[in-house]
């Protein structure tokens, strides 16, 4: 029998570390699922306070460790509604459950616990759920087949990446004669004009220094200028994250921060995971200054080679696009293929009006679809 142990101490979850690392290791489940990943987002989302941290158990070992948060808001204003959700949902990375073996039974098992516990869910929400990620085809069984709720799955932005399985000649070749024109026009104009240097950081003494260019460089880019709000340096919690977690990641080699400096200023960053054999993109910006040399597309191009002398096989490039983000269109450039993302809504049955809720989001995206239907047609 599978039971669920609550734990809501942050000191209490660090001797959890030999199962988690295990689970996440036995399972090949994603970095960000590991103990590192999660406990530094906790850490900086609510500074060591409590959150809900629910362990699935049988009689012999851990078969899943759920970190959650829970949030409490109102269905038209009026109805108070609680939802509870995945904490990796904090930061827009592929999501997934930490979990082994029984996957079934544990989250039927969670979810009881949800309703039957003070928590009282009415609404579980999955964000980021990438198709094709660990667990994906095991937890779709059970989303479509448990007794325990009614359940709404969208697709929100497709998911992009590279196939580096070949060679940096293959890839190229691959590409369109429009794109290799650019790489070749914008490295020799580069070149001729100016004075460049590539420069990686990995280990955990260059990451502190890393982090200052990386703040440097988006404080002088167009983002500085349109929306002050989507820099690192000012989104309090994405800041301190990446101080408590990049030392530790750059420890264990999962970290890769390429510049590109031009005439010895440092003029584009990108800020990346290594995980394995796959590399998934956090971060990128340049200085407005050096835009007629297009330093983001140059870099990406340094970027793409290193990753394949690494061995690395897939180059995550997170969503195609997301609304009030046009820039992220440069993605689909370099990007081989794509994968479904979706956002997922589990409701209880625990009030009238939750219930009310599920048939009206359901009726909201019928009507979508036949507008979308109607606007294909009309082309």
């Amino acid at each position: 029998m599978i039971t669920i142990e609550e734990i809501s101490k942050f000191s209490d979850v660090l001797k959890l570390k030999p199962d988690w690392d295990r689970i996440v290791e036995e399972g090949n489940l994603d970095i960000f699922q590991s103990f590192d990943f999660i406990t530094s987002l906790w850490e900086a989302w609510l500074d060591k306070k409590d959150i809900i941290l629910l362990i699935a158990k049988d009689e012999t070992e851990v078969l899943g460790i759920f970190p959650l948060v829970s949030n409490k808001s109102n269905i038209f204003g009026v109805l108070p509604v609680n939802t509870v959700s995945l904490l990796t949902g904090l930061i827009f990375m592929p999501n997934d459950f930490i979990i082994k073996d029984k996957i079934s039974e544990s989250l039927d098992a969670l979810l009881c616990h949800l309703s039957s516990s003070h928590f009282k869910y009415d609404i579980f929400e999955i964000t980021g759920y990438y198709s094709g990620i660990r667990n994906d085809s095991r937890v779709s069984y059970w989303l479509k087949h448990s007794k325990h709720k009614k359940i709404i799955k969208r697709k929100t932005p497709h998911a992009l990446y590279i196939n580096l399985a070949d060679s940096w000649e293959r890839y190229l070749q691959s590409k369109s004669n429009n794109f290799r024109w650019q790489i070749q026009r914008f490295d020799r104009y580069l070149e001729e004009k100016e004075t460049i240097e590539v420069k990686y950081f990995s280990s955990p003494d260059e990451m502190e220094f890393a982090l200052e260019k990386i703040y440097e460089i988006q404080r002088e880019s167009w983002r500085a200028d349109r929306d002050g709000g989507v820099l690192i340096e000012l989104d309090a919690v994405l800041k301190k994250f990446l101080n408590i977690y990049l030392k530790k990641a750059a420890a264990t080699g999962n970290i890769l921060a390429t510049s590109l400096c031009i005439n010895n200023e440092y003029a584009a960053f990108i800020l990346t995971i290594i995980d394995r054999k796959k590399c998934c993109l956090l971060a990128t910006s340049y200085k407005e200054k050096f835009n007629e040399y297009s330093p983001g597309f140059i870099l990406h191009k340094y970027q793409v080679k290193k990753l394949f002398e690494l061995g690395i096989k897939e180059y995550e490039l997170g969503p195609s696009f997301w609304p009030g983000t046009p820039h992220m269109e440069w993605k689909k450039r370099w990007a081989t293929g794509t994968k479904e993302n979706h956002w997922i809504w589990l409701y209880s049955n625990n009030h009238w009006y939750v219930s009310c809720y599920y048939y009206l989001r359901r009726l909201s995206g019928f009507v979508k679809n036949i507008m979308r239907f109607q606007e294909v047609k009309n082309k």
